[in-house]
């Protein structure tokens, strides 16, 4: 406790130090348990950059016990924090602007033009709402929607949006921090201030967001796409899962068939890029261009900013650049492009991000299936830490001597037994302690793989079977009449061997192609995907001994 504690001071006097005693530096985090799923806050404590890119907060030293204290910790506090603010409301009325600035002050600023007190440390810049042609052209739609979803890979949290069961274990309930109704109020209050008399409330009253499938379609009517003898007009998009799916958007949205990812697409998308958009965003595409450094009401967008970007399907990508962002630096290119030369610069963007997004999946559906295992054993262990030092207490105080002979027998007795039953505790939270160090090493195991997967670039649908293997982990423990047991994973554990089998089959597959080949490095690959295949039988092999070994310590 006293490591942990001179660990806490050494940070806050980094903080002071740096940025001295009481400044707000980001966005109020008293509220974020609320508006932030678990699975977020969690991330973030591990990696802010992972989610917030340019954040300012560092990696703590903490185990994922602390981060999950800290999340439950910020579970209780936003719940109070939203029902003292719904007991004002209920009794004075909904207030726009009070809302606002509960809510919104701090990064757009009091008076709406993105000057708040958080503004210089957070990325993007927070925008401007008093640029009437920025929301003109947002729509009120759009506005409501970003409010209410927020932005993924922003510190624009989802005001509208509240979660099911926390990490502690509670059932969260369906009140989120803002309304449909009062975010719509808060909407209406902000585009008071737009100027000019039209006010776009749809999205398709903007020629931007009508510009649809089929008008991309008609653009490329006999276009050749380089390295495809076909005409593009019909195959250009397929339909798939987004990688963060925003709730306002169908299951399925337009992307560009990989088979258009060829080297020669993404060279030539690279060159243009390079040559007519790196001044802004960076050679790099992370928004750190040399003209981004002037620009204050909106900072060119990092574009290698996974989080953000896999809310974008590539029909907005081609959005963007054809109509650009009205009241931002970013400009139409519609006029300065050909179709093809926007196809393949937003093939170009989606090829810096295809990993990360894949890397983004796998640590969600890893946290989905056994974090959310680990946190359970964690929620049991949490109710025992206060019985404990009550006990320890209680046989501290039986300790002092007592002149009465009889008397001393009595506290020897009483002491034993409270002794006994902090022995079972400690017994209990060591049991809970070691099926938590097992479920890491499962967990540890299955991120190795993952990894290993992703490092071989195979199709993404062999990636989604072991996807798919890794999330069949979910509950594994539940409790029954105060007692911990473990689900019977026979079942599970056929469907696993299953998908297994399916990515060897997969594997196989691609080396007999290569054992016909004439490629320099064929041999190598070979011995790649034998690697690979044999990593995952005896992974697999390792979980299901480590899963023997939590049975056998639950049975003790």
């Amino acid at each position: 406790m006293k490591e942990w504690k001179d660990r806490v001071r050494s940070i806050l006097m980094i903080y002071i130090q740096e940025y001295g005693l009481g400044r707000i530096i980001g966005p109020k985090i008293n509220w974020s348990g609320v508006s932030r799923s678990d699975e977020w806050l969690m991330q973030h404590f591990r990696n802010p950059a992972g989610l917030v890119p340019n954040s300012i907060m560092p990696i703590f030293p903490f185990d994922d016990s602390k981060f999950y204290a800290l999340t439950s910790m910020l579970d209780a506090l936003s719940k109070v924090n939203r029902d003292r603010v719904r007991e004002i409301w209920n009794h004075d009325g909904f207030s726009p602007r009070k809302a606002y600035d509960i809510f919104c002050s701090s990064c757009h600023g009091d008076q709406l033009n993105g000057n708040g007190v958080v503004a210089e440390w957070i990325y993007p810049v927070p925008k401007n709402l008093r640029n009437s042609e920025f929301l003109r052209n947002l729509t009120k739609e759009n506005a409501i929607n970003s409010i209410k979803h927020g932005i993924k890979g922003t510190p624009m949290a989802p005001w509208g949006e509240f979660k099911g069961e926390t990490t502690n274990g509670t059932t969260g309930d369906n009140t989120p921090a803002l309304t449909q109704n009062e975010i719509e109020k808060i909407v209406d209050w902000i585009f008071t201030a737009v100027s000019g008399d039209r006010i776009n409330q749809q999205t398709n009253q903007v020629s931007k967001w009508d510009y649809d499938l089929k008008a991309v379609h008609d653009e490329l009517k006999g276009v050749k796409i380089e390295s495809l003898n076909e005409d593009s007009s019909d195959s250009l998009f397929n339909r798939k899962q987004m990688i963060n799916q925003p709730v306002t958007t169908p299951t399925l949205e337009y992307f560009i068939d990989k088979k258009y990812f060829t080297e020669e697409n993404i060279l030539q998308g690279k060159r243009f890029f390079e040559l007519n958009c790196a001044s802004c965003h960076g050679k790099e595409a992370d928004g750190a261009g040399a003209r981004g450094s002037v620009m204050l009401d909106a900072r060119p967008r990092n574009l290698t900013n996974a989080e953000w970007l896999g809310t974008k399907d590539d029909l907005q990508i081609l959005r963007s650049i054809k109509y650009g962002v009205p009241g931002t630096s970013m400009g139409a290119w519609g006029d300065l492009t050909s179709p093809l030369q926007r196809i393949q610069l937003a093939i170009f963007i989606r090829s810096l991000n295809i990993e990360a997004l894949l890397r983004q999946k796998l640590n969600s559906v890893i946290y989905d299936a056994l974090d959310s295992n680990i946190f359970f054993l964690e929620k049991l262990r949490g109710k025992d830490p206060s019985q404990m030092i009550k006990l320890e207490n209680q046989i501290n105080a039986l300790e002092q001597p007592e002149k009465d002979d009889e008397k001393s027998v009595a506290n020897f007795k009483e002491k034993l037994a409270l002794k006994q039953k902090l022995a079972l505790l400690k017994t209990e939270d060591n049991k809970l302690t070691t099926l938590q160090d097992l479920m890491k090493e499962e967990k540890k195991i299955y991120m190795q793989m993952g990894l290993d997967f992703l490092a071989k670039q195979l199709p993404t649908e062999v990636f989604d079977t072991y996807l798919k293997l890794v999330a069949l982990n979910r509950n594994r423990f539940r409790v029954e009449n105060e007692k911990l047991i473990m689900n019977d994973i026979s079942n599970i554990k056929e469907s696993i061997l299953k998908l297994r089998d399916q990515i060897a089959t997969e594997l196989d597959k691609k080396a007999a192609i290569l054992k016909n080949s004439e490629a320099e490095n064929a041999a190598l690959e070979i011995k790649g995907y034998e690697k690979l295949k044999n990593s995952l039988f005896s992974g697999l092999k390792t979980i299901f001994e480590l899963i023997n070994t939590e049975r056998q310590v639950i049975n003790q």
